[in-house]
């Protein structure tokens, strides 16, 4: 079914999103760390 594959790819998509989340969040904590020095 279409909704099936539509969902599938939505699913990707938020996955893709929290990857993409989690990187900024571990970049933004370096620069964090970096200037609290």
């Amino acid at each position: 079914m279409v909704i099936d594959m539509e969902l599938e790819e939505a699913k990707k998509n938020v996955l893709r999103l929290m990857e993409q989340r989690e990187k900024i969040d571990n970049e933004l904590k370096e620069q964090k760390m970096i200037l609290d020095k």
